[in-house]
């Protein structure tokens, strides 16, 4: 197992950790179609974001954010992404809306508190359900597009999550419902650091139990087996764990030697549960499958696979999964077009828009910078 494994293992952890010793709130709504995204949390606060048309060198992206409840208003943010190479716009910004110029417009900023002028995010409100040409005009005059695909399909989500549909207050399909229908904002949940259970003497007689070590080493597939959809926790991060010691030390030939136990603890909790944490686990699997010893003719298609299915139950919203396959899978097959637009649709991800993914996403944004900033060496032929 090679040291590749490492930042998936660092992303994976950092999801659940802020909030794995409370319980998790209320699933929120997601959805992504075309070139925008939406994401609504648990408080009805939404937040739709649209990207640059699948060109390279354009990371600009816009958010719209609308509260819960009646008579709420949109606002709207210009993020600028960076990836250390790909050009960026110069000089003052202006925002052109099917060719008229509206006026000067600022990135978010570090805190996302720069927002657009109301007048600004109004018009693109009344323009984006139907046809929007969005523009930024930078210094130079270079215009940088931000599309407009799939903006309907969202907003109409959005106006379906927060209960607006057929209220005057809709983005999309406004109707003479009262606006005092609109339900409420929902309370931001309040987070209780949990208490941890006190170590018992049984712990470590069972960690040091010669019954279940030798189970495991003489057929961990059949030592698992009895394990059920409860135990997917300790079966995933006991497997993470071990994969992450072995692959710090992959000069210890005994360590080395457990690896079809790491293997077996994850297999059978990708079995039982294969959506665990919004697909944390095959998130884990593209890693693995990528560098495991004596790695299979389809070892690509099957990281592929478990790629997919990660993006389509984060909803696109997490960034590990593209830069895991990017830095596993797409240097391997020697992809550099693949590898490049990954970690830049990775990057065009808004990291606010999940405040539970918040972290994770600063993180692997972070390593797809490093990883994009080094693309002539990894590919150097």
């Amino acid at each position: 197992m090679h040291r590749t494994l490492l930042p998936a293992l660092l992303g994976l952890a950092l999801a659940p950790a802020a909030h794995a010793a409370t319980p998790e709130p209320k699933a929120g709504v997601q959805f992504q179609h075309n070139d925008w995204s939406l994401a609504c949390d648990s408080t009805r606060t939404c937040r739709a974001a649209g990207y640059s048309p699948e060109e390279p060198g354009n990371l600009l992206s816009l958010m719209l954010e609308r509260a819960g409840g009646p008579g709420t208003k949109v606002l709207a943010r210009l993020r600028n992404g960076e990836d250390g190479e790909s050009p960026t716009p110069t000089g003052a910004l202006r925002l052109r809306l099917n060719g008229k110029d509206l006026g000067p417009v600022h990135d978010t900023g570090d805190g996302d508190n720069v927002l657009l002028q109301q007048a600004q995010t109004d018009a693109l409100d009344a323009a984006l359900p139907r046809q929007a040409r969005i523009e930024i005009i930078d210094g130079k005059g270079k215009a940088w597009p931000i599309s407009d695909s799939g903006a309907a399909a969202v907003l109409l989500k959005m106006d379906e999550a927060q209960g607006r549909l057929g209220t005057p207050g809709a983005l999309v399909r406004r109707g003479d419902k009262p606006e005092a229908s609109v339900p409420a904002a929902l309370p931001v949940p309040v987070i209780v650091r949990g208490t941890l259970m006190a170590p018992r003497a049984s712990d470590a007689a069972l960690a040091k139990a010669p019954g279940l070590r030798k189970a495991l080493k003489a057929d961990p597939a059949r030592a698992v087996a009895g394990a059920t959809a409860e135990d997917v926790p300790l079966l995933y991060w006991t497997g993470v764990a071990w994969a992450a010691a072995i692959s710090l030390s992959k000069d210890d030939p005994f360590l080395l030697a457990e690896l079809p136990i790491m293997e077996a603890l994850v297999r059978r909790a990708l079995e039982l549960n294969e959506d665990y944490d919004n697909g944390a686990i095959h998130v884990f699997m593209i890693s693995y499958e990528m560098s495991r010893a004596g790695m299979s003719a389809d070892a690509a298609a099957r990281a592929r696979r478990h790629f997919e299915r990660a993006v389509e139950l984060t909803g696109g919203m997490q960034a590990s999964p593209y830069v895991t396959f990017a830095e596993s899978a797409s240097t391997v097959e020697r992809n550099r077009k693949e590898f490049e637009q990954l970690l830049q649709r990775a990057l065009k991800i808004d990291a606010a828009a999940r405040p539970e993914w918040r972290l994770v996403n600063t993180v692997m944004q972070r390593r797809a910078r490093w990883l994009l900033a080094r693309t002539d060496r990894l590919f150097a032929d």
